[in-house]
């Protein structure tokens, strides 16, 4: 059979206390019947895999493995973070910020809480250098560059093309040709 433990006058709690580990005694969870709430005074403890799971599949699941922590969505829909100003994702012995999402806003992504990349309201916007391993397709727009930002081409930067706020250069700097073709021709033109 079951054991109940009930408290059926109005608003009425049901209160587990134990000792406070200095002699006293505290409160450690009330069953509260005015807000239909369970509430938890002290830390629940979990030990190694043993999880807390929510929702009546079992969907959502958090543990600690022994090893490393694990928030666990085995449900049919998303698993969403949500902040009111945003979500930052950051490290816990170092307060490093690792991914910074802000409401209507930017998202940041971080390297050793220096910021990387970040959206814009334009587009995006990096800081350091970007390597790209298949080509970069530009469907509408301009590249821009300030005056001596090169555009360097080859394994060595060969060939580079900038402009130094007076005068424009294609250089060659490398040990072939530089080589400039034109399927009907070649006009060089001056405004």
């Amino acid at each position: 059979g079951h054991i109940y433990i009930s408290n059926e006058s109005d608003d009425g709690d049901i209160v587990f206390r134990s000792d406070n580990g200095s002699g006293g005694v505290t409160e450690y969870v009330r069953l509260d019947g005015g807000i239909k709430r369970t509430i938890f005074s002290q830390n629940a403890g979990f030990e190694d895999n043993i999880k807390a799971i929510f929702g009546s599949g079992n969907d959502l699941q958090i543990y600690h493995d022994g090893s490393d922590s694990y928030i666990d969505d085995t449900g049919t829909g998303w698993l969403r973070l949500r902040g009111n100003g945003g979500v930052i994702l950051s490290s816990y012995s170092e307060g490093e910020t690792m991914l910074q999402a802000t409401r209507n806003g930017a998202v940041d992504l971080y390297y050793n809480n220096s910021k990387k990349f970040e959206t814009t309201n334009t587009g995006v916007s990096v800081t350091g250098q970007l390597t790209v391993t298949n080509g970069i397709e530009m469907t509408a727009g301009n590249f821009n560059a300030g005056d001596n930002e090169r555009i360097r081409l080859g394994n060595s930067a060969d060939l580079q093309i900038y402009h130094d706020g007076s005068n424009s250069y294609i250089t060659d700097v490398g040990t072939g040709n530089l080589n400039i073709k034109g399927g009907q021709g070649l006009a060089l033109l001056s405004s």
